[in-house]
């Protein structure tokens, strides 16, 4: 039904004719946007066409790279034309004159047997290769040959359209053109079996339809450059996690990977001896004779082979202009002639199409003649500017079979146009399979992963020897290995109590020295605050007495009592007085206080009161108690037992508690700010009010002859991911600049090594954490 309706547009007018041709094209268009296949597309695109023109037969024809080409896609009426479609016709049947104006002129071509004329339409001008402003078909008389050929094809009217590639890259399909930007690709070929009228509109049609075709075709060929390189990649990526592997058994996996993405029917891996790894060779699939059985020779060692390996490491050419003993230095020495299939490869390998027409090969290709094996492609391996081995693939020789249209002599060029289109099988044995670039670039990804890989295996060959080597000095070396071991450990303690230690007494040294200044005038205040008190009272007595003995005054003496409100100088001075005593004697504790935490005197073992350690160090600490961010003060709660005096180094013990209540601390603040976080207000938040912060200090006698210190904080616990850490040098969870990480473990060490005591805790996220402390009431001087 679509045909006759088609048949019909001849009467239609222009403007109904040209809305079919849109919605054609658009359908033509949508089916190439919506579909990666070129087959497809182009199957679909002979269809609409053919159905369009009402022709007998459509087809599409693509050209190869010796010029000759192939139907790829036809959509024919069988019971009026034979079908083309697969079969091949030779390079002589479009002469290079004809394919000449197929790109220089974009020349569309319209033969009417029946008039034996041939219409002419160029698109471009040939001589400059703009746009032609004439789109008129000029028509001449046809050439007696194209007559006979079409006749031959049952073909009375004909329309071709050449199909040219602007700047794209064909793939291997690159036939020879005049214009470097331009390429034929193909033909878009209209067959009839009668005479035919074909109109401008027509044509333009066609041409359309062959834009849109050009930019699937162009589409296509950059998705088959993308899935190739895809599939290159993941053919590297295979064979890379099977070569980076110190197994022997992967590299027999890894050669079969290699032989398999080569199409290959067999290779060989040849390392090369490297100190005292001997000389490794994995083979897979078809495989030449030895040179020497008896000796056990390989082919890999014949010299021309050896030569060619080592021309990879080779830095500079010589006067030839090439690396010695390369394929191109050696033809040149040699004046040989260049096979006619030889690849001329940038990447050091050495692609051989055909082993029996290499000259090169002559005494290496006797080893193969018991094999089918015609190709072969040698990849020297190199890491660097050391030649570690050499991979080779090889692949037999294959039967072939073109169907082309109508016999020909392939080996001839045709005087006379073909009397018969039938299809003729044309069968060769032996064929070999050529090296492509894209083969040739492949195989330099390769060789590079390879030779890091064999370099990485004869590494560690050489590492596992070695370790063998030392696995029995070490056996030998254990035990001082270990003395070694515990010795840095204990210098690193040491280096860490020095440190500390250093630092404490530094600190020490200057909270005495602040405390002894400050000692000498509070005492000479508070020595001098009684005889004071004692001259303030007896004048105030004195003026009393003075007053009630003489009560008559001057006005003068009135004003001035006045001025001076002499009775509220009476009442406050001595309420200052008792504040200044107050002052002085708090400032006589603080200073007590920093003398007891320094112990600059007690740097050797004494008999202690614990308790005044503690309150000397909470002493030192009050400011950190006072409530911040709107928080209440943090609330000490101590709970002392009834504690004997305790045989211990009080500075380092001191130490200890500054160390546990700074932490806590820390804690409690850590917890209320995140609290005051979560409910940011101006006052105090509702959950820090309800959860006072409070420090419990708890010191009791225990049974094993041991006294106990317990500090528990609310603050915000310790994670249990890292409470293994707690007491490892340099470990801290608090911000970077906040803490150094040795204040627990320099107390872990003073109350386990130094005390012979235990320093333990328990802590739970968001509830707080207890440190308990035990160390013997006496110390065992022994």
């Amino acid at each position: 039904m679509r045909l006759q309706n088609y048949k019909t547009m001849e009467f239609l007018p222009n403007s109904q004719a040209t809305i079919v041709q849109e919605a054609l094209l658009r359908r033509i268009a949508n089916r190439i946007r919506h579909s990666l296949e070129l087959k497809e597309i182009l199957n679909a695109t002979v269809a609409e066409v053919r159905s369009y023109l009402g022709t007998d037969r459509v087809k599409i024809y693509q050209f190869s790279t010796d010029g000759s080409g192939v139907v790829i896609a036809e959509s024919v009426e069988e019971n009026r034309l034979p079908s083309l479609l697969g079969l091949h016709f030779p390079c002589d049947d479009i002469p290079l004159y004809a394919r000449e104006l197929f790109v220089r002129a974009r020349q569309r071509s319209i033969v009417d047997i029946s008039t034996s004329s041939i219409g002419i339409s160029p698109l471009h001008c040939p001589d400059t290769g703009k746009r032609a402003e004439e789109k008129d078909i000029r028509y001449r008389p046809v050439d007696p040959c194209h007559v006979e050929y079409l006749t031959a094809m049952r073909v009375k009217s004909s329309v071709v359209v050449p199909i040219v590639l602007e700047a794209q890259q064909t793939g291997t399909n690159e036939p020879p053109s005049l214009r470097s930007t331009a390429q034929l690709w193909g033909l878009v070929v209209s067959h009839h079996s009668e005479p035919r009228n074909v109109t401008e509109k027509e044509l333009q049609f066609i041409q359309a339809v062959v834009d849109q075709v050009a930019v699937a075709i162009t589409h296509s060929i950059l998705l088959n450059q993308v899935r190739a390189q895809a599939r290159q990649e993941a053919n590297i990526n295979r064979i890379t996690s099977l070569v980076y592997t110190p197994h022997k058994v992967i590299w027999k996996t890894a050669l079969e990977e290699a032989v398999t993405t080569f199409n290959g029917s067999g290779g060989r891996l040849y390392l090369l001896a490297d100190e005292n790894q001997p000389i490794e060779l994995h083979i897979s699939g078809s495989q030449p004779e030895p040179l020497n059985k008896e000796l056990d020779r390989v082919i890999e060692e014949n010299l021309l082979w050896q030569k060619f390996l080592h021309s990879a490491v080779e830095p500079n050419p010589d006067e030839t202009g090439y690396k010695p003993w390369s394929v191109e230095w050696m033809r040149a020495v040699y004046d040989l002639i260049i096979p006619t299939s030889f690849v001329s490869s940038s990447v050091n390998s050495w692609p051989i199409d055909d082993l029996y027409q290499e000259p090169l090969f002559r005494t290496v290709a006797p080893f193969f003649q018991s094999t089918k094996i015609r190709s072969l492609l040698i990849i020297p391996l190199n890491y660097g500017s050391q030649l570690v081995g050499c991979l080779t693939i090889f692949r037999e020789e294959v039967d072939t079979e073109i169907l082309w249209a109508g016999w020909h002599n392939t080996d001839t060029r045709q005087l006379m146009p073909r009397q018969s289109f039938e299809v003729w099988r044309q069968q060769k044995k032996g064929q070999t399979q050529a090296w492509t670039d894209e083969e040739l670039k492949y195989a330099h990804a390769l060789s590079e992963r390879f030779s890091a890989a064999v370099k990485q295996y004869r590494l560690y060959q050489q590492i596992q020897a070695l370790n063998t080597h030392l696995e029995k000095q070490v056996q030998e070396t254990k035990h001082q290995a270990e003395q070694l071991a515990i010795a840095l450990q204990d210098l690193q303690a040491t280096q860490i109590k020095l440190i500390q230690t250093e630092k404490m007494s530094s600190l020490g040294q200057l909270v005495a020295g602040v405390a002894h200044e400050i000692n000498n005038p509070i005492n000479f205040i508070d020595g001098n605050l009684t005889h004071l008190e004692e001259y303030i009272h007896n004048l105030l007595k004195f003026f009393l007495t003075y007053q009630k003995e003489f009560s008559e005054k001057t006005s003068e003496m009135v004003d001035f009592a006045a001025e001076l409100d002499l009775d509220f100088i009476a009442e406050d001075l001595p309420k200052t007085l008792s504040s200044m005593k107050i002052g002085t004697e708090r400032i006589s504790q603080i200073v007590l206080s920093l003398r007891n935490f320094s112990r600059l005197d007690q740097a050797a073992i004494k008999s202690v009161d614990i308790h005044e350690g503690l309150d000397s160090t909470l002493l030192i600490l009050q400011h950190r108690l006072k409530n911040k961010l709107n928080s209440p003060d943090i609330q000490v709660v101590k709970e002392y037992g009834n504690l004997p005096i305790v045989e211990c180094y009080p500075g380092l013990l001191n130490q200890v508690f500054m160390n546990i209540l700074t932490n806590a601390i820390d804690a409690i603040e850590q917890r209320d700010i995140e609290l005051f976080t979560c409910d940011s207000t101006t006052e105090s938040s509702p959950q820090i009010t309800e959860n006072f912060s409070t420090i419990l200090i708890e010191t009791k006698v225990l049974n094993n002859g041991r006294v106990a210190i317990h500090i528990k904080d609310n603050g915000v616990g310790i994670a249990e991911e890292v409470q293994k850490d707690i007491f490892t040098p340099f470990f801290t969870t608090k911000p970077i600049g906040k803490g150094t990480g040795l204040g627990l473990s320099i107390s872990y060490q003073i109350i386990t090594e130094t005390h012979k005591g235990e320093l333990k805790f328990v802590s739970t996220i968001e509830q707080g954490t207890e440190f308990i402390i035990e160390i013997p009431i006496e110390q065992n001087l022994n």
